[in-house]
């Protein structure tokens, strides 16, 4: 007697399709899919990083210039009206800002500095001698908006001349 068994047996759903002699369901279709909008994601992202950093390292440091512009003009300003030289610009490196105010035997600074690396916090400064008594110093972000690189307090966007006012306001307290 002899006795003959034939076993067909197929693993996976009928949707199965054949690749490269494997059988790719459903599941390895989706999990590729899910990987490459993954990476295509993580691309973008960077890619947007990267742009990010480019407008700030173009117009990040001529929003400082606008600022250390407008203060030395004000200064100037300041002096014509006064009649005497009483505020005066100190000339130092690019990313520095140092204003001296003497008046009435007294003398207040105003330290700032500009750093494009540090965007959260790029702008600083600070006040020495009766100033920083009563004046509190101050920072500013910078953040790309619309393609455009802003100074920004919390939520609030500033101008340059807005900023250069403020610091040299907090000059004059005492």
């Amino acid at each position: 007697m002899r006795l003959r068994v034939a076993l067909d047996v197929s693993i996976g759903s009928d949707r199965a399709e054949s690749y490269g002699g494997f059988n790719v369901s459903d599941w390895s279709r989706n999990a590729a899919n899910k990987l490459r909008k993954r990476a295509e994601r993580k691309d973008d992202e960077n890619a947007t990083l990267a742009e990010k950093r480019r407008l700030l390292e173009e117009q990040g440091p001529a929003l400082w210039r606008q600022v250390r512009e407008h203060v030395k003009s004000e200064c100037d300003s300041l002096n014509a009206d006064y009649e005497e030289d009483i505020a005066v610009v100190q000339e130092g490196p690019a990313h520095k800002l140092h204003v001296e105010l003497r008046h009435a035997g007294n003398m207040s600074e105003l330290n700032a500095s500009f750093d494009i690396s540090t965007s959260p916090d790029a702008l600083k400064w600070s006040y020495a001698g009766p100033a920083a008594r009563m004046a509190r110093g101050g920072q500013y972000s910078l953040h790309v908006n619309a393609g455009t690189v802003i100074f920004q307090d919390s939520l609030t966007p500033s101008t340059p001349e807005s900023i250069a006012s403020q610091m040299l306001d907090g000059l004059l307290q005492e």
